[in-house]
Formats: structure tokens, C-alpha cells, sequence
């Protein structure tokens, strides 16, 4: 049997609430849009999608690897937008930032362990950002990109010292996501 998983950062409770007081504020202004729920806020570093039963014990031995590769660090979440960048939008997004690069580095030692046990690597540059909603009507897209792209909320900002595995199973009311297993940043920063 298959499950279908990603490796992630989990909000904290401050963070959240922020977001969904954000969400709630575009909600009044935009139409079309399927909104995340709060509890399923999170920043996802790698997407794994169906993997075989067999197989999480070594992808939990992965992502452990590559956090004891990893320090702990600070994000930032700072800006909103649309996915695609151009023509109509998807994706409603919030940007996240974090100036030591930990982040990025954090990113390529899961890509590393990864790929070390069958995954294939990812191609295209990682543009770390928290899925706020998914648009489902073309009719409010010009609208939702101006309505999303002139929003702005206070910068959040998050301490990050462990790493995810989630389970994510579909249905029609929206994904249903489980912690597989978790793995603790732990690089010195020395």
C-alpha cells in the first residue's frame, strides 16, 4: 500500500493565528478561493507523493540524517502572492525569508539524503512559501491576484529546530494530514 507524504516545517500556534486573521481578511474581499485550514498551515520542503508502506522507515531515516545536517534557525513570513507568477492563479501564497540561508541548506541536505535512497532530485528553484488557499474559479482571478498582491500583514517571524514527515490523505472535503515521524535540527553552529 502507498502513502502519500512531504517533508515539512509546522507553524506554531502565533503564526497560525496570524495567517488565518489574514485568511479572514481576504476572505471578505476575495471570492473563489478554497482556504487552507489553520491546523494545515506548514512549509513544505520536500514533496514525496505516493511512497510504498515499505518504504517510510527509510525515508524517516532520510529526513533525520539531513536534520542532524541541519542548525536550527529563524524564518521570516512577510509577503503574499499568486502561484503562477503570470497568467491565472492558483495558488494563494504567503513568502517566507530567512537571511542565514539555513533554510536553503536545510532544503538541500533533504534533497541530498533523498536522493541518496531512490528519490528523484528536484529541479527548479525552491521558493519557500505557506499555501494559504487553492483558487477554483478563472472568473475571480484577476481580481484575487490584485486583492492578494496589495494585502500586507505584520512580519511573522518563527523559531524552526525540527523537521516533519506528514501523511496526507485526499478527499472531497479537503486533505487529511498525520505526523509519520519528526527529526530535530541539530547541527552546532559552530
Amino acid at each position: 500500500m502507498n502513502v502519500r507524504l512531504f517533508i515539512a516545517i509546522e507553524l506554531n500556534e502565533a503564526v497560525r493565528l496570524a495567517l488565518t486573521r489574514f485568511q479572514d481578511k481576504l476572505k471578505r474581499r476575495c471570492e473563489g478561493i478554497r482556504w487552507v485550514r489553520s491546523d494545515q498551515l506548514h512549509l513544505t520542503i520536500k514533496f514525496l507523493g505516493d511512497v510504498p508502506d515499505k518504504e517510510i522507515d527509510q525515508v524517516t531515516q532520510a529526513m533525520t540524517i539531513a536534520a542532524h545536517r541541519a542548525q536550527p534557525f529563524c524564518m521570516t513570513i512577510e509577503s503574499s502572492g499568486c502561484y503562477p507568477r503570470s497568467g491565472a492563479p492558483r495558488v494563494v501564497w504567503a513568502g517566507v525569508t530567512e537571511t542565514t540561508h539555513a533554510l536553503a541548506r536545510c532544503k538541500d541536505a533533504v534533497e541530498a539524503e533523498l536522493v541518496e535512497v531512490g528519490f528523484p532530485q528536484s529541479h527548479g528553484t525552491f521558493s519557500p512559501h505557506i499555501t494559504l488557499g487553492r483558487i477554483k474559479r478563472d472568473a475571480w482571478a484577476d481580481r484575487v491576484r490584485k486583492t492578494i498582491e496589495s494585502a500586507d500583514y505584520a512580519p511573522l517571524s518563527q523559531p524552526v529546530n525540527k523537521l516533519v514527515l506528514t501523511s496526507s490523505v485526499l478527499s472531497p472535503q479537503g486533505p487529511t494530514y498525520r505526523t509519520v515521524a519528526s527529526a530535530a535540527l541539530s547541527k552546532s553552529q559552530g
